[in-house]
């Protein structure tokens, strides 16, 4: 049985996809269209970027601290710290002159000058002696009772020396201890000697003990 309407054929053309499409994002896109621009690279590149810029000013800002002068008070703290390492190691005045000391120094921090054994010796360790022996007289004198001790020997040159040492309790309960002198003396005149040494500290009235070897 035929059909009442007539039939055309007719040909369907279908746009044809190319096969190397490939997904967004991945670095791939159809011929002839520009692929999407990735962010990931931007992105990891401005947060070095953003990781970069404290450690710039970390580095400035080291520079700076290196090489700006000393304020008065940091070169003082400088000095009296270099003496004391000198005095409680037992290093002699010349070591500051040692030429890997100073470049030791200079290479921790460029700004402090290095003083010269005689500076050390003569200045630093002279202001150094009176302010300590100034906070020592007013230790004894805040103390409730004082005890002496005393020590007297003669070197192989034979001079004679006698050391007088303070103990006592603070406020807070410690024991402190502190030579209050060591001094060269005529052995025959000790007692004269001793007296002097204790007038120079506010002991009347504190001395409890007095001990000689």
């Amino acid at each position: 049985m035929k059909t009442k309407h007539i039939t055309i054929p007719i040909d369907i053309k279908r746009q044809s996809v190319p096969d190397d499409i490939s997904v967004v994002g991945e670095n791939a896109a159809v011929k002839g269209m520009s692929p999407l621009p990735s962010t990931s690279t931007s992105e990891a590149s401005s947060s070095n970027n953003i990781k970069k810029i404290p450690r710039a000013f970390a580095d400035l800002r080291d520079f700076v601290q290196m090489t700006k002068p000393l304020t008065v008070s940091k070169n003082k703290q400088l000095d009296e710290q270099l003496l004391r390492m000198v005095v409680k190691e037992y290093q002699p005045f010349s070591f500051v002159e040692d030429a890997e000391f100073k470049r030791f120094v200079h290479m921790l921090c460029p700004a402090y000058n290095l003083p010269t054994r005689k500076t050390l010796s003569n200045n630093i360790l002279q202001n150094c002696f009176v302010e300590t022996m100034s906070k020592v007289r007013g230790s004894v004198k805040m103390a409730p009772a004082v005890s002496l001790t005393m020590d007297s020997w003669t070197s192989i040159n034979n001079e004679s020396y006698l050391a007088v040492t303070a103990h006592f309790i603070d406020s807070t309960t410690e024991l402190r201890t502190f030579l209050l002198d060591c001094s060269k003396m005529d052995s025959s005149h000790t007692s004269q000697e001793l007296s002097k040494q204790i007038k120079e500290f506010p002991m009347n009235g504190k001395l409890i003990i007095k001990s000689l070897p």
